[in-house]
């Protein structure tokens, strides 16, 4: 069976992804091509675990398994209601999408299942879309991929920081410019082969013959870039200081809107 990204785009509005259908697509198709188990760090609503886990069911490999984790943070109570909301709603996902049986879910630090039986048999896939410590996930668990694992990275859309701004405060969003500056120095030291970009998704593999020796240092350099940064407004973010200034000083809202063509 060949799901298509009409499929996703239908499981997205179900299960309440935030991934654009066409990455779903692809993650499906990659998990459908390993033989080995997967990781996946950052469950959220479970809709690329369920795009992983069908793959994984599609693909063949009777033994593959998806492990997923999520660290169930005060934002998840604030979206989801309480960790039992939460959990019901994942569960039921998964049984809908008949996928339950292949995925192992893990609440708490990733750092916890390094020794996890599914890990240690070895890794033939690796997503990460949790809070852009990319080093740290590398550090983990790149010891338990295949040689040609791949290994996908959402939020790599920008290397510029994210304003998200409401009346009282303004929250600046680093994590994108991390991922993209990461990745980049992965690549570099030969650890990161890219095969394509989706949308905001890096879809990459662990070159044969690679190994990954973390260097501190190196790794705090990159660290030390997000000091100065460009910026750009999130959507969101346009729209309420466009509101605000709107109450403001509406002839100078009304000028502004000219000038930019908005």
């Amino acid at each position: 069976m060949q799901r298509t990204v009409e499929d996703f785009a239908k499981m997205r509005l179900d299960v309440g992804g935030m991934l654009d259908p066409k990455v779903y697509h692809e993650l499906y198709l990659s998990a459908r091509q390993s033989a080995h188990n997967i990781l996946e760090i950052g469950t959220a609503r479970g809709a690329a675990t369920v795009a992983l886990g069908l793959g994984a069911l599609d693909g063949g490999h009777e033994n593959v398994r998806v492990a997923t984790v999520e660290k169930l943070g005060e934002s998840y109570t604030e979206r989801y209601g309480t960790p039992e909301d939460y959990r019901a709603r994942l569960y039921g996902a998964f049984e809908r999408y008949g996928v339950a049986e292949r995925i192992d879910v893990h609440f708490g630090a990733a750092r916890a299942i390094v020794s996890d039986p599914v890990i240690e048999a070895g890794l033939g896939l690796m997503f990460l879309d949790a809070d852009g410590a990319l080093d740290r996930d590398f550090s983990d668990f790149y010891g338990a991929l295949v040689p040609g694992a791949a290994i996908i990275i959402d939020d790599y859309g920008t290397d510029r920081a994210t304003l998200y701004i409401n009346p009282t405060e303004i929250k600046i969003d680093q994590k994108h410019r991390l991922t993209k500056l990461l990745v980049h120095y992965f690549e570099e030291k030969g650890v990161l082969r890219k095969d394509q970009v989706v949308k905001e998704t890096y879809f990459g593999a662990r070159p044969d013959g690679a190994t990954f020796e973390p260097n501190a240092d190196e790794i705090f350099q990159v660290y030390r870039e997000l000091t100065f940064s460009d910026a750009k407004l999130s959507s969101a973010a346009y729209v309420n200081s466009s509101r605000l200034l709107k109450k403001i000083s509406p002839s100078f809202h009304l000028w502004l809107k000219t000038q930019l063509g908005k």
